[in-house]
């Protein structure tokens, strides 16, 4: 699992601004809301904040996301890139 692979990652989600609601301990990993952006998605921001966060290019960072505002938001964040981007 990508806990036992060391792999940096943050948390995003423009719908929740408490984690446990989103089953995840904010103390393992960081976690950025809606609440902390002037704008949510589809607008980039909380991605390229959780990347600033984790002190990672954005170019160089995997985006997994469960709906059509993630995968635009994605490549919002990324538009010079042309990585594939998945929602599931």
């Amino acid at each position: 699992m990508i806990n036992d692979a060391g792999v940096e990652r943050c948390a995003s989600s423009r719908s929740c601004s408490r984690p446990p609601l989103l089953g995840i301990e904010p103390k393992a990993i960081p976690v950025i809301t809606r609440d902390d952006m002037k704008r949510a998605k589809p607008d980039p921001d909380l991605f390229l904040a959780a990347a600033d966060r984790l002190h990672v290019d954005i170019t160089s960072s995997v985006i997994i996301g469960d709906s059509i505002w993630d995968m635009l938001a994605a490549r919002r964040a990324r538009p010079w890139r042309g990585r594939a981007v998945q929602a599931f």
